[in-house]
């Protein structure tokens, strides 16, 4: 393998780590925040400002009627540049993207009926040196940059006895409710296996959908929907199935959004005056059908019509020679990209470099 494929794959690998982590924490949290402070957590929302636009934060908490808290989550912060001076990475990325961002939720919401709310910023404990220029050079510098109170909550993943564990900390600010204030000092922690039921029904759990990984996408269509849909399909509906349990099925773009949403969907804080169902879809079609189509450029699949904005696809589901799906995906998307960087005539992955180039 050479260099730049390894760096390749492990790049992309490191983006996926750094997406499930996060998962990993926002379970951890609100199942803190539902479990032991019997309190309500929401995968973020709409909440809505006269004469603004609404605003859509990660992570909106009703603690109870008087306090909550809205705020956003990390999966990473940006490093300084070799050739970034320091004050220009704090104007350009800590003020103009991090702060600039929380200050949106440093204001009351017509349909957030709660008297008061902090903010708070959850971010992976490894990313210290993002913090510390945050907290150090930034914050403790200025004063009154929110109105509101405001802490960062940080986590980590730590590898024990073949499990993970998950901890989130208070690290630093001003958190209102003492009882919160008190339990996040001293340390939260779940090991992963406590997860278990959530990491289960919880897959995605942000609006931006060029924030997921498609990858990651693609490995939750190959491992759970293609043998979800394999297994409950009539016999006529297989095209072919072989001893070396390698399958071709056909199925439309319509049909797998229908099995992720009915397997998939997320509490998010419901609109004002919408309080019949808070459940949003946790996969956005767009995400879905640029992970087909990495599926038809590597092989996997192929596309056999399209009407009406929907497309059949006959999907091959086999024994992958890798013993990490992933690692097939990845070695697979690189060669697809490769192609195309040294054949000018092939288009097969220009417009998903959304995902790959930075």
């Amino acid at each position: 393998m050479s260099d730049e494929k390894k760096e390749f794959i492990n790049k992309r690998k490191a983006e996926i780590n750094n997406y499930e982590n996060l998962l990993r924490a926002i379970l951890s949290f609100k199942k803190f925040i539902e479990e032991t402070l019997h309190a309500k957590y929401y995968f973020g929302g709409k909440l809505k400002k006269e004469k603004n636009f609404d605003q859509t934060p990660d992570i909106i908490i009703e603690l109870n009627k008087d306090e909550g808290i809205i705020g956003e989550a990390k999966k990473s912060l940006r490093k300084i540049g070799d050739k970034e001076s320091k004050s220009d990475y704090i104007k350009e990325y800590v003020e103009k993207s991090i702060i600039t961002q929380l200050k949106k939720y440093d204001t009351s919401f017509d349909n957030f009926k709660i008297a008061s709310h902090d903010l708070i910023l959850l971010a992976p404990q490894v990313d210290n040196e993002t913090l510390g220029i945050i907290k150090f050079d930034f914050l403790d510098k200025k004063n009154n940059v929110f109105d509101r109170n405001f802490a960062i909550i940080v986590y980590s993943i730590e590898v024990q006895a073949n499990t993970k564990r998950i901890l989130i900390r208070y690290d630093y600010g001003k958190i209102s409710n003492n009882d919160l204030y008190d339990k996040l000092r001293r340390g939260v922690n779940f090991f992963e296996g406590e997860l278990s039921k959530e990491l289960g029904k919880y897959k995605i759990y942000e609006e931006n959908e060029n924030s997921t990984p498609i990858e990651y996408i693609m490995v939750i269509l190959w491992d759970s929907i293609f043998n979800e849909i394999l297994d409950s399909s009539n016999k006529e509906n297989i095209v072919e199935m072989y001893r070396n349990k390698e399958n071709k099925f056909q199925v439309k773009l319509s049909k797998l959004m229908e099995y992720l949403r009915k397997m998939y969907t997320i509490p998010t804080f419901i609109n004002l005056g919408n309080s019949s169902n808070n459940q949003r879809q946790q996969f956005k079609i767009n995400s879905v059908r640029d992970a087909m189509e990495i599926f038809c450029n590597i092989g996997l699949a192929k596309i056999l019509s399209k009407e009406n904005n929907d497309i059949l696809y006959e999907i091959t589901l086999k024994v992958l020679p890798e013993k990490n799906e992933l690692d097939y995906f990845l070695d697979k998307i690189y060669n697809s990209i490769q192609e195309r960087k040294f054949n000018p005539e092939s288009q097969k992955t220009e417009k998903l470099d959304k995902y790959f180039v930075s």
